[in-house]
């Protein structure tokens, strides 16, 4: 069974939602909907979901609502279900680098339904899929037994899946090596890129950690591997590396 979840802000893309359910009405691929608005606990919908026999729940709406549904989804023991996406509006660099570039495209995908088995990472209490970035100066970056302090403007990025939105964007991220890429560009030529497990990091200009390219987090953050992986609907054309 398919459980579609959809973001608030897909009123303001009636049309477009509309023609995705045709679609997916179509192509059989029928489920039930719910909705963020109405959701008190994510974790709680999900764990009632998969109770009820959902295989699948997909995101229907942009970076956020896939990160959302991701923390649901890590919440409890769903290691068989799958994470399907369909992108509506803006901020859908993480669907782009899945290779599904619009709500038609999606719905072919979830019928091909061609899985790959992903990392999820972890910042503080929060999973991400894509990526976690902050801007350079003034962070501290301890790895193991050594730190790095960055007096220089710019841009860190700790990688999974690289987005076209990251800075990092040419680097061909592995999401099943259970390590991060993480990208230190200090504008022009100037950059370091390393293999990291975890680490921890640190702004002393009160600057946010961006996971997902869409929510924002406090520092200092403990970031890293989770030991879980997710099952995630990709299309053919994704853009990163599969070993």
């Amino acid at each position: 069974m398919n459980v579609f979840v959809y973001d608030d802000f897909l009123k303001k893309h009636t049309k477009t939602v509309n023609n995705m359910e045709v679609l997916l009405h179509k192509l059989n691929l029928n489920g039930k909907i719910v909705y963020l608005e109405s959701i008190r606990n994510i974790n709680d919908l999900i764990k009632d979901e998969v109770n009820n026999g959902a295989k699948t729940i997909i995101a229907v709406g942009n970076n956020q609502t896939i990160n959302k549904v991701l923390n649901g989804m890590m919440s409890g023991n769903n290691n068989n279900i799958a994470l399907g996406i369909i992108p509506v509006g803006d901020n859908n660099s993480i669907a782009s680098a899945c290779g599904i570039r619009n709500e038609k495209e999606a719905c072919d995908i979830l019928l091909a339904r061609r899985i790959e088995k992903v990392d999820v990472s972890r910042a503080n209490n929060l999973y991400f899929l894509a990526n976690a970035r902050i801007k350079s100066k003034g962070t501290t970056l301890k790895i193991q037994d050594f730190s790095i302090d960055q007096t220089e403007n710019g841009e860190i990025n700790l990688i999974n899946i690289s987005t076209k939105n990251c800075s990092a964007k040419n680097i061909l991220a592995d999401p099943q090596d259970g390590q991060l890429n993480l990208y230190i560009n200090n504008g022009g030529k100037k950059y370091s890129l390393l293999s990291v497990k975890e680490l921890e990091l640190e702004n002393s200009r009160s600057e946010k950690l961006i996971i997902d390219e869409s929510i924002k987090l406090d520092t200092p953050a403990k970031i890293g591997v989770s030991d879980r992986k997710i099952n995630l609907i990709v299309g053919k054309n994704r853009k990163f590396n599969i070993n």
